[in-house]
């Protein structure tokens, strides 16, 4: 029986930076009753290169009424003259011909333009060079008038007795708050171990007693553990959740770092810009939390939405542990954070 793969961008469009560069998420969702594995592409359109595109993990298994997000990365090579273009989102079974069970995505459009020119810094230099000869010249003609006469410069300090004249000094501005009400668990640091369940198959992060984090993958397990161990506190949004799939809809976040801060190999972050943040109503999916054209994270309610983005707002990254993994059930052993 062939899939019927429902294939949805996670954006209207591709939002380029001044670079002519940008990233989008696809979701792809097997909507029957039997596991298979979805191959992910994009196709553009007129004007645009399938060379311009590169898709992360391009192949993926997914369970019945499972949905799994394919980023791709845009970038319009320099030089390209100035237009406007679409992409849409292709996902087929990889056991089959992609003809026997293609699905598309809707149009998503994107627009680059010429990269601006830096402007030249000749004419400074010329300004400079001029200004160093007219002091020479000036020079020059006192020590000549006053005929071998001691020459004294006008200082350019201001007196010890003038007043300051620029503008007084103001507070820092107030910290960015957080979440109220905060659903957060404290550990120690300082006891924090990996071990393996062999009952459930993972890697789990334990201080204590407190299972804090889980695995399929002993070398996520280890990254996990130096996250834990560089904060004391466990913080998250959406725990509250009572929907089907209710792990999707759960943000983890991490409060009072430990100084100095065990370092995490090979961090995988995504950089984002705390001032574009924003909050979009995703439908029955949920509410989404996005920079620009990137969406970052999906929650149940706008309330968790919103907190998710006070969070975010004290970083310039989002971060994760777990995504290397590319089982159907990826999404429950994957833990984000932000730096």
């Amino acid at each position: 029986m062939t899939t019927e793969w429902a294939v949805v961008p996670l954006a209207e469009q591709f939002t380029l930076n001044a670079e002519n560069t940008g990233e989008l998420k696809f979701s792809v969702t097997n909507p029957g009753a039997v596991a298979d594995t979805v191959v992910f592409d994009v196709v553009p359109g007129d004007g645009a290169d399938r060379s311009w595109f590169s898709v992360d993990e391009p192949q993926r298994r997914v369970g019945p009424n499972e949905s799994v997000e394919f980023l791709v990365k845009l970038k319009v090579p320099a030089g390209t003259p100035p237009a406007r273009a679409d992409v849409v989102g292709l996902a087929y079974s990889a056991n089959t011909a992609p003809e026997e069970s293609s699905r598309t995505s809707g149009r998503v459009a994107f627009e680059w333009k010429p990269k601006e020119k830096p402007k030249p810094i000749w004419p400074w230099i010329a300004v400079a060079v001029a200004l160093v000869l007219l002091v020479g010249s000036v020079v020059t003609w006192l020590l000549v008038s006053n005929k071998g006469k001691p020459v004294v410069l006008p200082s350019t300090s201001p007196s010890p007795s003038a007043a300051p004249t620029g503008p007084k000094p103001t507070s820092a501005p107030p910290e960015s708050p957080w979440p109220s009400n905060p659903d957060c668990l404290a550990h120690d640091p300082n006891n924090v171990t990996v071990t393996f369940n062999g009952s459930f198959n993972v890697w789990q992060v334990i201080s204590g007693n407190q299972a804090m984090m889980a695995f399929k993958r002993q070398e996520d397990a280890v990254a996990g553990q130096a996250l834990a161990q560089a904060y004391r506190l466990q913080c998250f949004v959406g725990r509250d959740n009572t929907r089907p799939d209710r792990y999707r809809y759960i943000y983890t976040y991490w409060k009072e770092p430990v100084r100095p801060a065990p370092a995490i190999a090979n961090p995988d972050c995504l950089s984002h810009d705390p001032t574009s943040l924003t909050v979009a109503n995703a439908g029955d999916i949920g509410w989404r939390v996005q920079s620009g054209s990137e969406y970052i994270e999906v929650m149940s309610t706008e309330a968790d939405a919103n907190n998710v983005l006070l969070v975010m707002r004290h970083h310039t990254a989002h971060c994760y542990v777990g995504r290397g993994y590319t089982g159907a059930d990826r999404l429950q052993y994957i833990v984000e954070w932000g730096r």
